[in-house]
């Protein structure tokens, strides 16, 4: 139950322009194409429901996959780089899952320091 609690602190980071980068532990990839009903379901095998509740109160999403860690067109450092910059520039919460098979995997680089010189968002 941690995401569904946790989307009422991130949709006050929403509505105070907090930048915030939300990070979830989520099943491995195997078990996700599998359907497998487990508790981050909802119970009805859909892993995106979660993420499609966030929608409402991130600016931006992002999953970590296989194909963008390391072997896909994008790598997985820029997909984080990404959404850290854009709760920066834009005052909001941020979503990255990351699933427990991928988590020791390499990024290419990660550029996020490069980003920093850009103006964020004045209020």
């Amino acid at each position: 139950m941690g995401e569904l609690s946790a989307v009422n602190g991130i949709a006050g980071c929403f509505a105070e322009r907090v930048p915030v980068l939300h990070i979830v532990g989520v099943p491995s990839t195997g078990l996700q194409s599998q359907h497998a009903m487990l508790h981050h379901t909802l119970g009805d095998g859909r892993f995106d429901a979660y993420q499609n509740i966030y929608k409402n109160v991130t600016i931006t999403q992002a999953n970590i996959t296989r194909k963008n860690n390391r072997t896909g067109t994008s790598d997985a450092g820029e997909e984080i780089d990404r959404v850290i910059v854009q709760a920066i520039k834009k005052a909001r919460p941020t979503y990255l899952t990351l699933p427990t098979d991928l988590v020791g995997g390499e990024c290419i680089r990660v550029r996020t320091r490069a980003y920093f010189s850009l103006p964020v968002l004045q209020l």
